[in-house]
Parts: C-alpha cells; sequence; structure tokens
C-alpha cells in the first residue's frame, strides 16, 4: 500500500499536535509575560547607558593627571601621579566593566581620596 508522502507527515503531525486554549486568561497571562520581558530590557538598557555615562565622567577626570594611551585591552592612562588620578582611572574601569555586564551587582566605591 503506498501512502504519500504528505499523507504521511499529516498522520504524523496529527499524533503530535497539541492544543493551546486560546482564552481571554491565557490572553493575558502572555501579555504579562511579553510586558515583563521587555521592562527588564529597557531597565538593563537604562543602567547600561548611566553606568557608561559615569565610566566617561571618570575618564575625563582620570585624563587631567595622566596620558591616554590605547592599547589592545582598551584605553589605559599612564602617568598618573596623583592617587586621585589613579583613583578616577580605577571607577573608569570599574564602571565600564558594569556598565558592559549591566546584569551583575556593582560593589560599592571606595572613597574618593584627597
Amino acid at each position: 500500500m503506498y501512502i504519500s508522502f504528505r499523507t504521511a507527515v499529516a498522520r504524523v503531525l496529527r499524533r503530535l499536535r497539541f492544543r493551546i486554549g486560546l482564552t481571554v486568561r491565557n490572553l493575558i497571562l502572555a501579555v504579562a509575560v511579553v510586558a515583563v520581558l521587555f521592562g527588564v530590557g529597557v531597565g538593563l538598557a537604562r543602567r547600561r547607558n548611566r553606568l557608561l555615562e559615569i565610566a566617561l565622567e571618570h575618564s575625563g577626570h582620570a585624563g587631567m593627571d595622566g596620558a591616554l594611551i590605547l592599547t589592545e585591552q582598551g584605553p589605559a592612562y599612564i602617568g598618573m601621579t596623583t592617587e586621585k588620578g589613579k583613583w578616577h582611572e580605577a571607577m573608569r574601569r570599574k564602571y565600564d566593566y558594569y556598565g558592559r555586564h549591566p546584569w551583575l551587582s556593582m560593589p560599592e566605591d571606595p572613597p574618593e581620596p584627597e
């Protein structure tokens, strides 16, 4: 007995078919899940932008105390002469890292030297 490919596929799909009840309750749940996922994404994007802006501010302050060079690992400052300049460079690296990984929790900043 010959069975066409289309008939065989139809039989398999009938056996594998599952039914999703399209109810108001399920639609509300689906919308809630999408809203939560969207909210988390927007929150992470905002946190990322804020942390990278802070890193840029620290970069400007560190640039006043040392010379900026570009390395394979990214920007770095050389010739830091003050503790405050070194602190700004450390803060730039920290905020840059957590800006690129916004889902991680960030430790407290050390106090700024005088």
